[in-house]
């Protein structure tokens, strides 16, 4: 039921491409899927959307950001990769923006791309306080394909990459 809730509320956040925080602490955080593999989806031309459906496109997927061993103070969130991919993802959230002990915070990405092309390899950012990735980097790859082609499996890489407890002040700017 967290989950869920967490979920709903972060319906309610305004797309950016960047939120900031403050803070530090001793903190680890998983997300709750790495790499985030969107798959190929076709257009959705006539048709109407279909909320949950992984057939077509908008898209939307819920990472969960999950803390231990103390208070996650997230300082900034961002998509990472080319300019043709960014223009097909949006982000909204983290919202807790800095969730208590034990607690997840919830980032929506929604893949938005209406013809075919890709695939697009991006990356989400995530800037902390956690001592097992500071900057903490989730993969997330999709691709729109004609409409009737053969939907196969594609690699899903990312256009960035930090060390585990390393951190990449470059990246979020």
């Amino acid at each position: 039921m967290k989950k869920l809730a967490t979920a709903v509320l972060l319906l309610g956040l305004g797309a950016s491409a960047c939120r900031d925080g403050g803070g530090s602490g001793d903190v680890d955080i998983l997300p709750n899927v790495s790499p985030a593999r969107l798959g190929q989806m076709y257009p959705l031309g006539e048709n109407d959307p279909e909320p949950g459906t992984t057939d077509r496109v908008p898209y939307e997927l819920v990472i969960l950001l999950k803390t231990e061993n103390g208070g996650l103070d997230i300082e900034k969130v961002c998509l990472e990769g080319s300019a043709d991919a960014l223009l097909q993802f949006a982000l909204e959230g983290p919202q807790p923006p800095t969730p208590k002990r034990d607690e997840d915070a919830a980032l929506r990405i929604t893949y938005e791309r209406q013809a075919p092309g890709g695939p697009d390899n991006i990356a989400v950012v995530v800037q902390s306080n956690a001592d097992n990735f500071p900057t903490l980097v989730i993969p997330v790859c999709a691709q729109v394909v004609a409409e009737g082609s053969e939907r196969i499996r594609f690699e899903c890489t990312s256009p960035v990459t930090v060390a585990p407890g390393a951190r990449d002040d470059t990246l979020c700017n």
